[in-house]
């Protein structure tokens, strides 16, 4: 699996008193190593939400320059990474901070869960964390939650990126709950990771009326 992005050196956070500091280090990040300056992110502790690292590309103290055709460019852009939680000036793409590994922790890496909106499957809401799955060498570590529309049919929550899935067919049983008013506010499912990928969730007992929104959180460790 390439790598697309990682921490290369430095970049240290401690909490102070007026946030975080970062320490001076780089992270690769498409395929351009990026410098990371000393800096702190203001923030109140403990963080309303996950700060990313935000790559931006901002013109020099050189500026611009007329050349001999009469076109203008500028010649002295300074690219840097930061750590924040709002968008920075000359932006150009970002990374949450758990989902950047170190280098000599490429195999401890991250992928997110998408959830198949078009299935009527959504991230449950209050997650501090997106759904994602990480790996810790051959060792796979599934940690989702889902709000689905749920008949008697089993359907598909998402797709486990290449790299995170499992060798073999595995089953497991979650509890949901639905917000059917007259039908048990909990019911049992059973979730479903494909060697390809798929994820799917099935209820254990068949519903007498039409699909209901149900939630779950789900866990689940294999070896890959």
């Amino acid at each position: 699996m390439p790598v697309e992005a990682a921490i290369l050196w430095g970049c240290n956070i401690a909490q102070v008193s007026s946030g975080y500091s970062v320490s001076e280090g780089s992270i690769f990040y498409q395929n351009e190593v990026w410098h990371v300056t000393p800096h702190t992110m203001p923030s109140p502790i403990p963080m309303p939400d996950e700060p990313r690292w935000r790559f931006s590309s901002i013109p020099g103290p050189e500026g611009s320059r007329t050349f001999f055709n009469g076109e203008s460019h500028n010649v002295h852009l300074i690219r840097q990474a930061v750590l924040s939680l709002a968008t920075v000036n000359g932006e150009t793409g970002s990374i949450n901070v758990s989902m950047l590994p170190r280098l000599d922790q490429l195999d401890q890496s991250i992928a997110i869960l998408t959830p198949i909106v078009s299935n009527g499957v959504v991230e449950r809401s209050g997650r501090t964390t997106p759904n994602r799955v990480s790996k810790n060498k051959n060792m796979i570590f599934f940690d989702a939650a889902f709000t689905v529309s749920l008949g008697n049919n089993s359907v598909q929550l998402c797709t486990v990126p290449e790299g995170f899935r499992p060798v073999n067919f595995i089953e497991q049983i979650t509890v949901g709950i639905s917000s059917l008013l007259n039908e048990e506010p909990f019911t049992s499912l059973m979730l479903s990771i494909l060697p390809d990928g798929r994820v799917y969730i099935q209820r254990m007992r068949t519903l007498t009326q039409g699909n209901t929104s149900v939630s779950f959180a789900v866990t689940a460790t294999y070896i890959i």
